[in-house]
């Protein structure tokens, strides 16, 4: 079952588009408590193994028992999904690589990313900057990409700086 993976393509497309959710036809899984979640924890984990089927690699300081109990408390199915999802299928890796070759232009909005996409954070954004895109990596990822604007940095300090100087070595 395909579903898991390509509403995690979808996503991960509105965030390197800078788009918005409701931009977006994205299904969503009902709780038991009648509260919709458009972004689990499972899509999150989705994304970042698509990330590693292009070989590169992202640090992730979560620790995954925790990561294991929010993927239980979303909800039976989702559990399953996650339990199922031990490999990536060879036609998905094929479809992400061809959606990472393909973009030309990226846009990431911090300020969406903040609201809607919080849970991408850890496979994103430098750790010790949280306004700082890990572009070392975006740019082993999206190779063919020649443009890269980054929207709702607000603030740029000196370890901002020295950050992004590091990572454009």
């Amino acid at each position: 079952d395909y579903f898991w993976y390509i509403k995690a393509l979808r996503l991960f497309d509105c965030i390197v588009s800078g788009a918005k959710l409701r931009d977006a036809e994205i299904e969503c899984a009902q709780t038991s408590y009648g509260k919709q979640h458009y972004v689990s924890a499972l899509d999150y984990e989705c994304i970042h193994q698509l990330i590693g089927t292009c070989g590169v690699v992202v640090e992730d300081d979560e620790d995954k028992e925790d990561e294991k109990a929010e993927y239980e408390c979303v909800d039976m199915n989702t559990t399953m999904a996650m339990r199922s999802m031990t490999c990536t299928p060879t036609y998905v890796k094929s479809l992400f690589a061809a959606f990472a070759e393909s973009k030309k232009e990226l846009c990431f909005d911090l300020d969406i990313i903040d609201v809607e996409f919080e849970g991408i954070k850890p496979f994103l954004l430098c750790a010790e900057c949280s306004n700082l895109i890990q572009i070392d990596k975006i740019c082993a990822l999206f190779k063919n990409c020649s443009k890269i604007t980054i929207l709702g940095v607000h603030a740029m300090g000196d370890a901002f700086l020295q950050h992004l100087n590091a990572m454009m070595k």
